[in-house]
């Protein structure tokens, strides 16, 4: 019986980490909007419409992300589990039953990480001016 419930396990967890591996390559294309747009030499631009490209992707990405992120921690604290048939309020602030309890807490710092970084670079871009 233990044997059965060991390779359960396992087999969750490298379930887990394939998911993870994946959903960071999804998001890697994301992480291209840490570029700011001052690096581009070939871009002829206004210098307005510049300044909004260097700053707007980062705030857009970190806004998005890091509400997701708290928003997965407040239906954390609460107790919502969501998953596969239930309202998208549910779904968006729930847990997935069918992730180990350590791949949701990555999930949800690997949200908040990638909002606040975001946010981060933005703000430093805007205090840079």
């Amino acid at each position: 019986m233990q044997i059965l419930a060991r390779r359960e396990r396992q087999t969750r967890m490298k379930r887990d980490t394939i998911r993870l591996l994946l959903i960071i390559l999804c998001m890697l294309p994301l992480m291209a909007l840490l570029i700011p747009a001052g690096w581009l030499p070939h871009i002829h631009m206004s210098a307005n419409v510049e300044k909004v490209l260097n700053w707007m992707p980062n705030a857009f990405v970190g806004v998005v992300f890091t509400t997701l992120g708290l928003l997965k921690v407040y239906g954390w604290r609460k107790g919502i589990v969501g998953g596969g048939g239930k309202p998208a309020s549910c779904r968006l602030l729930g847990r997935c039953p069918s992730w180990s309890k350590q791949f949701n807490v990555v999930f949800t710092t690997l949200l908040l990480g990638i909002g606040v970084v975001n946010l981060g670079v933005c703000l430093a871009i805007l205090l840079g001016r």
